[in-house]
Parts: structure tokens; sequence; C-alpha cells
């Protein structure tokens, strides 16, 4: 541990109490004591029918003490897929959220958000909210929906604490596919060629309230797709002001027809087309009602027309309250920009 003139203040080799072969550490935290937090992820040794494939455990180390603890973060009855945390040193609590599977596996059912208190090693208070078939539908049809088949390959990117005590919680659809194609050249050779589809599709928005019940869960609707680049225009940018949650990010155009439905403000049931060109994208704002969940959207700016930049939503930085830096590339020349939330 270093202070803010690189200062070495301690150092600690621990080993953890897992085997390396089936766990995984990541997401490291500082609380304002000094305390270090760590997410671990443990790989059942037996995969049985009807138990977890993964247990997740919070490791706290103490460096006044030289003392390591674990919180087991469990939910009865469900199987937790995958896991965020916040330190919350108003509260001396840790708090979770993430989704769970009712089958053991990787799949999402319903979100859940727990408290843990510091001192106690207890939960305090915890809450849980299962998708159902009618909002499942959304992602995967609703011919599975009905046969209980689950969500799959959502990323979590942001987890929010409010003043308020409550939360937000965002997931990102995103995954890769490589294609591989195999044609014949001059000298008689087969020659393979492998390309990497970068996929970037809905948001999975939810608000926590206070008491930690979950107020609602909502769908961004959003597809992207890109060959061999990353996805360099592709996922989105977020900020929460007030009672109001922005989402920006290139969409196609054919999308503004669709969504200026009524159901479509809703976030329900939006067969969106794929943005799979971002030279001839819009700059699409979604605003959320952090009271209701429900979705408003509008064109900010078009790539066809503003030939001069397209929006990089990855890369953006918020300033202030109402302020937010964007930033966009297209061949070498780019721009940065403000956007002033109202």
């Amino acid at each position: 541990m270093f202070d803010q003139n690189l200062k070495l203040l301690w150092e600690k080799k621990m080993e953890l109490p897992f085997k390396d072969k089936y766990s995984s550490v990541g997401g490291y935290k500082i609380d304002v004591g000094g305390k270090v937090y760590a997410q671990c992820g443990v790989t059942n040794e037996k995969k049985e029918k009807g138990k977890a494939n993964y247990t997740y455990y919070i490791i706290e180390y103490d460096p006044t003490a030289d003392k390591m603890e674990k919180y087991h973060v469990n939910l009865k009855g469900k199987f937790i897929s995958d896991i965020t945390y916040a330190d919350d040193p108003k509260h001396n609590n840790i708090v979770c959220a993430g989704f769970y599977s009712n089958k053991s596996g990787a799949g999402m059912a319903g979100v859940f958000y727990m408290r843990i208190n510091k001192d106690s090693k207890e939960v305090t208070e915890k809450g849980i909210k299962d998708f159902g078939k009618e909002f499942l539908a959304q992602f995967i049809g609703e011919k599975k929906a009905a046969k209980g088949k689950e969500a799959y390959s959502f990323d979590m990117r942001h987890f929010i604490l409010r003043e308020d005590g409550g939360a937000i919680l965002v997931a990102e659809q995103f995954y890769v596919q490589e294609v591989c194609r195999s044609s014949g050249s001059g000298t008689g050779l087969t020659v393979q060629r492998c390309d990497l589809h970068y996929y970037y599709k809905d948001i999975i928005c939810a608000s926590i309230n206070p008491d930690a019940s979950i107020a609602w869960v909502t769908r961004v609707p959003k597809s992207q797709h890109s060959v061999n680049d990353g996805g360099f225009y592709s996922s989105y940018l977020i900020s929460v002001k007030g009672n109001q949650i922005f989402f920006l990010f290139n969409d196609n155009p054919k999308n503004m027809k669709l969504l200026a439905t009524a159901n479509a403000k809703k976030g329900k049931g939006v067969p969106v087309k794929m943005m799979s060109n971002p030279k001839k994208s819009v700059a699409m704002l979604y605003t959320i009602d952090m009271a209701t969940g429900e979705i408003d959207s509008k064109p900010l700016f078009n790539a066809k027309t503003d030939k001069a930049t397209i929006l990089r939503p990855k890369l953006y930085q918020q300033i202030n309250d109402k302020d937010v830096v964007i930033y966009g590339e297209r061949g070498r020349n780019y721009k940065f920009g403000t956007m002033s939330l109202n």
C-alpha cells in the first residue's frame, strides 16, 4: 500500500483459503479506514445437479490487525451467477448486487441486492426480484421464456450507490464470436481466415430502494455489431443526475421510428435493428425516470450528416453534477464536447 506521495505504507503476502486451481480474485477496493477488499469466485470441484457451480466470497484484509476474513455471499434457494460489490462507508456496509439463476448455471433469472455489516459480518438487508417470463421474453423469445429458459451473456458494467441509500445496477449483453472461413489459393494450399465479431446488445438497468428492495428492472433496447475492432464505436455512456438515468450510444437510425411508439418507450418487446455501420449511425439518448423505470428516447446527432466525427461512447468523463465530456473520432479527425444534463 502506498500513500499519495508513493511512500510505501505496508506490504503483505497472503495465502487465500481456497485452492488456486478453483478460485479467481478480482475487483480490489480500499475503504476509508485502509482495509482492503476483494471479490473471490470459487468453482465447486464436483459439479452436481441442483448445486451451484460457483461460490462467491468477499475477502477483507485489515492491515492494522494483520487479519484476513471472508464474507460468504449466498442466496437461499437461488444460485448466484454473477456479482459485483461496493464499499458503503457512510453506513459501515459492504453492499453486493448481481444476478441469480434457478438452475445452478450461468443463466440469469432475476436480480438481487444485499448489505453486509462490516463489524458483524452478517447480512442486514436483502432484496430479490425475479425477471418473470414477460421480461425474459424480450431477450430470449416467448417460447424459450415459457419453457423456463434464462438470459445469458450479460456483463455487469456499473454499480452506482445513490445518496438516498439506494443503488443502480447496470449490465450489458456482450459476447464475441470467432468465424473462420477456408478458401483455396493459386498454389493449391488452403487458406483460412478468422474474424472476431463483437456484439454489444441490450442493457438491463435495475433500481434498488433505500430499504434494499428492488424497485424495478427495465430493458434499454440496443443492438451493435462490428468485426475485428474490439467494439470501437459500440457500448454506451451512462450518467445519473437527480431522478434520472441517462444512456447515450450509437444506434441504427431506423430505430427512431420503432422507438416512437408508446410500447417502445417502456422498453418492452422492441425488435430493434442492428447498428453495424457507425458512419450512418445516430447518437441516441435514453432517459429513465428513476421513480417509475419508464424510458424516453431522442436522437442527439447524426454521424451521416455530421461527417467530422462519430461518438466513442466508452470514452467519457463526468466532470460535475450535470456536465459530461464526450469524445468522437472519425479517421484522423476527433472532437471533444460537453453534454449538459437538465
